[in-house]
């Protein structure tokens, strides 16, 4: 499985920073870029060095993350294929939860777990299927974490991150921009690594 590379928009602030650290813990396999005064481009080349197929960066709006995008390397450029918007977040150290995990991240799989099944609960797991790498719910594992997907209202939810049964990482409340998923792809056309 490839990396992915969590970073930020230009200057972020002390939250931000904040949050993607905890974010981090969550991904498998996810390295942590500070973004400093590299462009796009220069993004697209860390991905290459990095063995990274996706680069999520995270967006401000009014002091707190306001939206993550992840985008895919291709073609010398990085093309966005989901979006969130981020209504609200809860960090690790505000709930006091764990920040770390005992096992190495690289053995760890990601698992999007829809918690009644409802349709934007279905379209966040295929989201994170697409955009993190996630495998859809099956079974609960502890060399996994558990990615909870619990819908709040028609379009959005809350998403609370689990290892070995305990909360761990960042607690997120998404919004579904109008086009979340940006690359419609046909079975025949899957990412191999998702």
């Amino acid at each position: 499985m490839r990396n992915i590379i969590i970073t930020t928009s230009r200057r972020p602030n002390r939250r931000i920073r904040s949050f993607i650290k905890d974010f981090e813990l969550v991904i498998p396999r996810a390295i942590r870029l500070a973004r400093g005064h590299l462009s796009m481009k220069d993004l697209y080349f860390e991905a290459l060095n990095l063995n990274a197929d996706r680069v999520i960066i995270v967006s401000d709006r009014r002091g707190n993350p306001g939206i993550i995008r992840i985008y895919k390397p291709e073609n010398e450029n990085l093309v966005n294929i989901v979006s969130f918007i981020v209504k609200g977040i809860a960090l690790s150290r505000e709930r006091k939860a764990p920040q770390t995990t005992d096992v190495d991240k690289d053995k760890l799989r990601l698992i999007a777990k829809p918690v009644s099944g409802e349709k934007i609960e279905l379209e966040f797991a295929e989201a994170f299927r697409i955009g993190l790498h996630a495998q859809l719910y099956y079974k609960e594992d502890y060399e996994s974490i558990i990615s909870e997907i619990k819908a709040i209202n028609e379009r959005d939810v809350q998403v609370k991150f689990k290892y070995k049964d305990k909360s761990i990482g960042p607690r997120i409340k998404l919004g579904a921009p109008h086009r979340m998923i940006k690359i419609k792809q046909n079975p025949s056309q899957r990412d191999p690594a998702g």
